[in-house]
């Protein structure tokens, strides 16, 4: 079994294909990617996508900034991104999805990353 890209949202009325950043040298956003296996459906991912010029910027105000989830990218281009992602996930394979998802979330935020089924009690 293997990790499959089905999709990227951005979260907002524009696609991902259609987003168009102020600077395509100094952005940052966050994506969200539809990733599941072979069967239908899929968890949600979210992953930031950021330059090294944005991250400059945030360290020069910061001081220091958090970096976690994060995919660096010398400008924003959408077919570069997907290629990225989806190169990860060639080596994300197990035996069943909650094998697999772990792996993706060591790269991306997983909705159900530290989901705990009700008990009851």
């Amino acid at each position: 079994m293997k990790a499959i890209l089905k999709g990227i949202d951005l979260n907002s009325v524009v696609g991902f294909e259609e987003f168009v950043p102020d600077n395509y040298e100094v952005f940052s956003i966050w994506i969200t990617a539809e990733i599941g296996n072979e069967s239908e459906g899929a968890d949600l991912f979210q992953i930031q996508v950021c330059t090294p010029g944005y991250l400059q910027e945030q360290v020069s105000t910061e001081n220091a900034v958090w970096g976690r989830h994060m995919l660096i990218v010398d400008h924003y281009h959408p077919p570069t991104i997907r290629k990225k992602i989806e190169a990860y996930l060639d080596h994300c394979t197990g035996s069943d999805w909650k094998e697999i998802a772990k792996l993706v979330a060591r790269m991306a935020s997983w909705e159900f990353e530290d989901y705990q089924p009700f008990t009851g009690r």
